[in-house]
């Protein structure tokens, strides 16, 4: 009976090199999503990867699974599961290849060459998409048809999706190059043959292969099933508790399941944990929590009745941050990347630091000075760490802000931030409403401020309206490259209830203001918003006025 899977941990040499019966050949097939990975999920991966090529470049870097199914009519492998990552590697390689082909040995530039096309056949692809025509236009028209990407020098990083737009694959061309030159080490200094090897020895995959699709897409809904496997803080627990007695055991157990009854009412026990375990190495993580943890209370001598006794104290600390009515707490929360300021400020907390108040500022000042800039973890996250070190050491506030200052020097991150928050786009950057909502919190001396959100029953309303038709009454106030200039930049922008912002819809000022106030006896509650109601018109003086109060406003508080 002929068999329908395999299963066989690969790495990349021997997933991307050509074979007689040409089974190293992939396509991504009409029924899949586009490819999608943005920047975020670029820096991510390729953090991580260069964290493990530094600290641990003799062990393998496990990269998930690959789902894949024959094709014998195309002589491919459809990529059923795992196309992201398999497509970025494509595109990683492709991007050494433009870059450094000259620096390579002449054996790593068959290795290359050879993860791109075929070994005999240099129009043969080695990754092809169906998905639709222009996906697959765009993948070889900028990625892999020409010798090498044709990278435009004069694009930087903040220009990229506003330059390169509806061409995902380009567009993290250019965030893999940014990376490499924000890279601490920079590119000229990096060993690209020793990389090259790194990348295609010890980067491996689970590759799952079937003979047919419909028991492919069966293995696909198993491997993304939720189901719960044993986790790393079941296994952590476990060992803990091997080594205790009978009645120690039972404490164990009682502590254990207190913290995790508290910390999970409102917040998440692994994330809680997580931070923990950064406060303990205050260095990026390379293994589980289990065994990282293990493997300091070997070190330490520390046995598990005072190890649960200490991660007790630790998560009273963490909580009392996460539930702390205040204003900088609220407006971090909105920030992607928790587990570096809930750590930073767990530690704090935990340790007793004594400059706790002017910490939590710089660290907002600091955090959404790097996100308006559309920097991504890569640019904090070994700062971020550096912090943990000097809270553990007690240093000085000010030693700290200066940490903060260097890093936003060197990467110019200042000078991006103030233009994208001056930008005619603001409404459509990912921070948007958060700024606002930032704005409402200082906005005003009452520290009563309830935690504001971001759902979908607040939304962003444009006070000159988005749509203004040839007729509207708007037009006796602005001009066409007024309504370009203003309609979302953010002096036009402000926030309100979803049931506001349908009555406004796209009615004139005097309009917008009956919903503003109190249409059916209800007014808006952002003072932000109950400000706009005092003025008089909307015109583009009033605008840039606006914008300009809401810069300053800003630069105030995310001031270092």
């Amino acid at each position: 009976m002929e068999e329908k899977l395999s299963v066989e941990l690969k790495n990349l040499i021997s997933i991307f090199s050509s074979d007689p019966n040409n089974e190293n050949f992939y396509q991504v097939p009409n029924y899949q999503r586009p490819y999608s990975w943005n920047k975020e999920n670029i820096s991510e991966l390729l953090d991580d990867l260069f964290t493990a090529y530094v600290n641990s470049r003799e062990e393998e870097y496990f990269c998930g699974s690959i789902v894949l199914v024959e094709n014998k009519n195309d002589e491919r492998n459809d990529i059923i599961d795992g196309q992201q990552r398999f497509t970025t590697f494509t595109i990683f390689i492709c991007f050494i290849k433009s870059l450094y082909f000259n620096q390579l040995s002449n054996k790593n530039k068959d290795i290359i060459n050879e993860a791109i096309h075929d070994r005999y056949e240099n129009s043969k692809f080695r990754l092809r998409f169906r998905t639709d025509d222009k996906n697959e236009n765009d993948y070889e028209q900028s990625i892999v048809l020409k010798d090498r990407i044709q990278f435009d020098e004069s694009i930087k990083e903040n220009q990229i999706e506003k330059k390169i737009k509806n061409n995902r694959y380009l567009q993290n061309a250019y965030f893999i190059k940014c990376f490499f030159e924000n890279l601490s080490s920079r590119p000229e200094n990096l060993d690209i043959n020793d990389f090259v090897d790194f990348l295609m020895n010890k980067v491996v995959f689970t590759v799952i292969k079937s003979k047919d699709t419909s028991n492919a897409i069966r293995i696909f809904n198993v491997l993304n099933d939720r189901g719960m496997p044993l986790s790393s803080i079941d296994i952590l627990k476990s060992n803990l508790m091997t080594s205790l007695n009978i009645e120690d055991r039972k404490t164990f157990k009682a502590k254990w399941d207190s913290i995790n009854e508290k910390v999970n009412h409102r917040f998440d026990f692994e994330d809680m944990l997580q931070s923990y375990l950064y406060y303990k190495i205050a260095s990026n993580p390379h293994k589980r929590i289990d065994e990282e943890l293990l493997e300091i209370y070997k070190k330490e001598k520390v046995d598990s009745l005072s190890a649960i006794n200490e991660i007790s104290k630790f998560a009273d600390s963490y909580l009392d941050i996460m539930e702390a009515a205040d204003k900088y707490i609220y407006i971090l929360k909105y920030l992607r990347h928790s587990i570096y300021w809930t750590t930073i400020l767990s530690t704090a907390r935990f340790l007793n630091y004594s400059d706790f108040e002017q910490l939590k500022k710089i660290l907002a000042a600091y955090y959404f000075q790097n996100w308006i800039a559309g920097a991504t973890i890569a640019r904090i996250k070994q700062t971020s760490l550096n912090i943990i070190s000097e809270i553990k050491k007690k240093s000085p506030v000010e030693k700290i802000r200066n940490l903060l200052k260097s890093n936003l020097e060197k990467y110019k991150t200042t000078q991006d931030y103030r233009s994208n928050l001056e930008s005619e786009n603001v409404y459509h950057f990912n921070w948007c409403k958060s700024v606002l909502f930032v704005c409402e919190y200082f906005s005003t001396d009452n520290d009563n401020f309830n935690f504001l959100p971001l759902d979908k029953n607040i939304w962003i309303e444009h006070i000159l309206p988005e749509t203004v038709n040839s007729d509207s009454p708007w037009r006796k106030d602005f001009t066409q490259e007024e309504i370009d200039e203003l309609t979302h930049c953010i002096g036009n922008l402000t926030p309100l209830s979803l049931r506001k912002n349908i009555q406004a819809q796209n009615y004139s000022f005097e309009k917008k203001k009956e919903a503003y106030g109190k249409k059916d006896n209800i007014a808006t509650s952002f003072y932000i918003t109950q400000q706009v109601l005092a003025e008089e018109s909307w015109t583009p003086d009033k605008v840039r006025m606006r914008k300009s109060a809401v810069v300053s406003k800003l630069s105030k508080i995310f001031e270092l």
